[in-house]
This record gives C-alpha cells, structure tokens and sequence, in this order.
C-alpha cells in the first residue's frame, strides 16, 4: 500500500507542477530590483495605474503550491508506520530516502512515467524548467540508463507536489487511534519532518526574493516554481535526510488535554501545533515556521498590482465622453440633411 502511494504521488506531479503555466525561460523577466539593467529597463516601462504592495513571501509561497484537502492533505502522516515487532518508527519520506526501497519500486514508476508520455510533451509550450526534467525523466524511464536521475525526479515531485502542500495544509486531529502509542508517535514524527523540509526549501526560496519588485502576483508564482525546480535533487536529499537524522533524535510528547487539533513537544525545545488553520512550529518559544513566518523571521516581497478600479473609472469616462460625442455628431448630421 506504501509502494504504490508513494509512486502515484511521485508521477502525478510530472504534470500538476506545470500548473503555473509559465512561458518565461528566464526569472530575471519576472521582476525588477538594484541591478543596473533593471533600472535600464524601467525607464522604458510605464507605470500607469501600477500600485506596488508588499506581499509576505511564506503566504506567498503556500498559495504557490497546492494545498492539499482534508483528509488527504497528510500523505506521510497517513502512511507512517511502525513496526509492530520492533520500536522503529518510519514514514513515507524515510522510505523515498531508502535506495532499497526505490530498486523495488523503479518499475511501476518507469511504468507509470511511460504511460504520461503524451502529457509529458504538452508541457513544452508551458515552464520550460518543468518540461526539461519531465523529459529527461521520460527518457530515463525508456532507456534504463539514469535510475539516480529517476530517483531524485521522484522525490522532488514528492516533496513539490504532496510534502510543501501538507506542511502549509491544516489537521482535524488524530488519523491514529488515541491508544495506538507507536502510531501517533510516528505521525508526530511525520509533521515535524514535512515542517522541517518544508522550512528549510521555503526559507531558500524567500531569501532570494526580499530584494525584488515583481511584475504580478502570477510572475511571482512562476519565479518561486523556477526556483523551486532548480534546487538540485541532491540538495533536496540531503535537506530530507538531515530532516531525518536530526528528528531521530528528538523525543516526543502529544498534549491530549483536549487541544485543537494535533499538538505536541519535542525534547529539544520545539513545539508544534497543527489545526485547521496549519502547522505551527516553535522553538524556545518563537514562532519558527508558520503564520507567516519562515526560520524565525517574515520574509517581504514587493509586487505591482494593475489598478482594477481606477482603469475601470478611466474606461467609463471614456465611454461617455464617445456617446456624448456620437449623439452630437448625429444631431449635426440630421440637422444638415434638412
């Protein structure tokens, strides 16, 4: 059951990553800042009926990936398990980070890839980033000649289309039986591994965005999936795998007193919560990650918006003004055919 959620997830994003349906090759197209060539190109850019606002980078962000619905929103809580026999506990990322486990699923997911073919090759009019690895990835999958390339392609396409969304995505509470010891520990460990990975990409993602004025809130979505896309797999993997190693270390504690949704401690100083509204994960008392924040701190972008209501003020005057003129021009004409 594991095996083939986690190749599903892996292979629907080759498309649904494609969503923000960028055209731009470049992200320096998307927005303006400092740079000498910036300025340049904003001497020939009209302004009119622009406002600029700024926009918090975190929000920004979570409404660039998809957020999830409940209650499929938690993949890797949902599918965190336990060994029965045994005290380990595991989730669907610790597996995506097994080499072993990948050789076993590595057929159905080249199967899997090959059957989205034509998909795969709609996406070239849409983000070229996007299109280049579904391809790549596609080849792979003919040819057997890159299954390192496949495995890193399937964890992106995890962390991008199910881990980034559950992390920005809220609990109703316990998916483990209240009594079930090892299952909430395990799904404890889950949220705090997606808010870890999720933290840590986010926070790479936003540093680079402080310093710019983006042309539209949709090129500010397209510039956060370039960015996204072009974090190595390598770099990925070992964000998840210190993820890992770090939270194998910590102990945790569930509050069952009747809190909102999911809450508990960590040995190490943090705190999580995670209700309906998201996850929110503190540490010696500061908010860390959610509620706007990303590693401690609100991350502020600026984005030019069109002025809908002062264009919109502009065309009806201009609509009168020619209806005004056109029923004078016609009073005229009937006046001179007499």
């Amino acid at each position: 059951m594991k095996k083939s959620i986690l190749i599903l997830c892996g292979c629907c994003v080759v498309l649904s990553g494609c969503s923000g349906s960028s055209t731009s090759n470049k992200n320096e197209e998307l927005y303006t800042d400092n740079s000498t060539m910036s300025k340049v190109k904003n001497m020939f850019r009209s302004t009119k009926n622009i406002t600029t606002k700024e926009v918090n980078v975190a929000t920004l962000i979570a409404s660039t990936f998809e957020v999830l619905p409940m209650p499929l929103q938690r993949f890797t809580a949902y599918d965190s398990a336990h060994d029965k026999n045994r005290d380990d506990i595991h989730t669907q990322i610790d597996i995506l980070l097994s080499s072993d486990e990948f050789k076993k699923s590595l057929p159905d997911l080249k199967k899997n890839i090959l059957a989205r073919e034509s998909g795969i090759k709609a996406i070239e009019s849409g983000n070229p980033i996007i299109y280049a690895r579904a391809l790549k990835a596609l080849n792979a999958a003919k040819n057997g000649n890159d299954d390192k390339f496949l495995w890193g392609f399937n964890l992106q396409n995890i962390v991008s289309g199910s881990i980034i969304g559950e992390a920005n995505s809220g609990c109703n509470g316990w998916y483990s039986r209240l009594g079930d010891r090892n299952g909430m520990l395990a799904e404890m460990y889950a949220i705090a591994e997606v808010t870890y990975i999720t933290n840590v990409i986010e926070t790479k993602i936003a540093d680079s965005m402080v310093d710019k004025t983006f042309y539209s809130e949709e090129d500010a979505k397209k510039y956060i999936i370039n960015s996204f896309y072009s974090i190595s797999s390598d770099d990925i993997y070992n964000i998840a795998s210190n993820a890992n190693e770090t939270l194998s270390k910590v102990k945790f504690t569930a509050d069952l007193t009747g809190v909102k949704g999911i809450q508990f401690t960590a040995n190490n100083g943090s705190a999580f919560a995670c209700t309906n509204e998201g996850i929110l994960w503190s540490k010696s008392n500061d908010n860390w990650f959610g509620s706007g924040n990303l590693s401690g701190k609100k991350y502020i972008t600026k984005v030019e918006y069109a002025d809908g209501a002062e264009m919109a003020k502009t065309y009806k005057m201009e609509l009168n003004n020619s209806t005004s003129t056109s029923n004078s021009n016609s009073a005229d004409t009937s006046v001179k055919a007499k």
